[in-house]
Formats: C-alpha cells, structure tokens, sequence
C-alpha cells in the first residue's frame, strides 16, 4: 500500500484533497497532519518503510510553514527521495521561485472545483503514484502551437512511440529529441540559455543506456537548469522500470517528477494527457 503524507491546517482542504484521491487512486493510505511539526514528527516514525510515496503540504502551516519542514526534509538523507508538492492559495512569485530553490518537486494553486481536485488527482498518480490508470477525461490547453517538450532517448522505438503519443495527445506540440550524451550537455550549455522560446518540459530516459549513465547525465541537465536559473523547465523522468531504487535515485538527483512507461501507445496516450494537464494546467512554475 502507498503512503501519502497531507499537511494542511484547512480540515476542509485536507477532507476534498483525500476523497479525491481515494476516488481516483485505490490501494493508498493518506496520513494527515495539520502542522509542519506533526508532519516531521510522522514521517520520522514510518522511517525505513518502503512505502512513503508522497508528501502533499501546505505552504502556510502552522509550528513549522512549509519552506521550513521542505529544508529538514531535503537535508536528511532518509527522506530526500520522497518527492514534495507545495500547496498554497497564493500564486506569488517570489514564493513559487524560492519554494523551487529549496527543492519542491511542484508548486500547486489549491484547486476550488471538485473537478479540479480529481483532475489533480489523477495527475499525482500518473506522474508519482504509478499505478498505470487509464484517463480519458483529461482537459487540453486551447493553444499548444508555441510548446515544445524536450524528449533525450536512445532507442529508436521507444522514440517512435513516444512521439506518437505526443502527436496523438497534443498535435501542435513540437518534440526536439536527443539520443547521445555530448550532445545533450552541449544542448544545454550553451544552446539553451540563448533560445528565446525554451522547452516547456524535458522528459528523460533513466537507462540512457544504463542507469548509472542516466542518473549522471539527470544530475548534470539539473545542474545547468539550476545555474542558468532554469527550474521553470520540469525535468521528468521517463522509464519502463517501476524499481524503488530507481525512483528514489531520480527524486534524489532532483527529477520533478517520475513516469513509468505504459504498456502500449494507448498507455502512453493517457499518460501524456495527464502530464500535459498537471505540468502546463495545474502546477505554477517560476517564471
């Protein structure tokens, strides 16, 4: 069973976000906490399960805000691989952007529809929780002409099939691909920061070709993002593997987020609506 963690001082909030997990989401087990002390103070009990698979919280909690309980979370290495989305009522720049540098996988405007809150659902599960449901309901963004996604891939097929998925899902998308490692770093270095209209996303395949060679090359993309103050570019790790060790290694080296590759292009197809709408919809990024 899959462990959620959910900080939040509203009972309210904390009552809509659970039951539209548990409506779209089976098998999870929600923890709730009201504030950032409980929160530590939880999380440092369940240490050592292999379960913990999420942390939702609050950025204005009480004892401890948000920002704060993110800092001690990052700094101790039982817990850095558990990725964190930042909920708050407020869009503010300045605290998406430092919320960013301390290290949040996303930074979410609390939804106001229930059909908003089981579209964020849905989307948690999809680019987090894994369990490969299959969305049809999934809203588009009226105008994509001007996004690309960034896809680094190194086999041919699973280029291919990735594509097509992005071409099913979202048409007027334009997919720039890359399948060798110097290139890709030279990408970054030094062509990136001087487009003018950069990739709205990158996706990465962990075993690029093994995975020791795409969590280096997913810590050095990170560390030219972070330098050329790029975080508003998301970093998602893309892979057929659903290891533990995998996913904890790519939220630990500072992946936005981790997609298992479906079984077949319909898989895919879903898959893509639902990054589509969490990434460009509902997450807020530093601009």
């Amino acid at each position: 069973m899959k462990t959620i963690y959910l900080a939040d001082d509203d009972e309210d909030d904390r009552m809509l976000i659970r039951e539209a997990i548990e409506r779209v989401i089976h098998d999870v087990r929600i923890l709730e906490v009201s504030d950032g002390e409980s929160l530590l103070a939880m999380i440092n009990s369940q240490k050592g399960s292999a379960d913990s698979e999420l942390i939702l919280m609050d950025m204005n909690m009480p004892r401890l805000n948000g920002l704060e309980a993110l800092s001690v979370l990052k700094a101790d290495t039982d817990t850095q691989h558990i990725p964190v989305l930042m909920m708050s009522t407020t869009s503010s720049q300045e605290l998406v952007r430092k919320a960013y540098e301390e290290g949040i996988n996303a930074y979410i405007v609390k939804p106001v529809s229930s059909a908003e809150f089981t579209h964020l659902a849905q989307s948690i599960d999809v680019c987090f929780l894994h369990s490969n449901l299959h969305i049809q309901d999934t809203p588009d963004k009226p105008n994509l002409k001007d996004t690309s996604i960034m896809v680094i891939e190194d086999n041919k097929d699973h280029l291919l099939l990735i594509r097509a998925a992005i071409r099913q899902s979202m048409p007027d998308v334009q997919v720039i691909t890359m399948s060798e490692e110097a290139k890709v770093l030279d990408f970054f270095r030094t062509e990136l920061p001087r487009m003018p209209q950069k990739p709205h996303l990158v996706l990465l395949d962990l075993y690029f070709p093994s995975r020791e060679a795409g969590i280096d090359l997913l810590q050095r993309v990170r560390e030219i993002l972070i330098m050329h103050k790029l975080l508003s570019i998301p970093l998602i790790v893309f892979s057929y593997s659903d290891d533990p060790r995998d996913i904890h290694a790519s939220y630990q080296n500072n992946a936005n987020g981790y997609m298992v590759k479906g079984v077949d292009i319909a898989d895919w197809e879903s898959d893509f609506k639902s990054l589509h709408n969490f990434w460009w919809n509902t997450v807020s990024l530093p601009k």
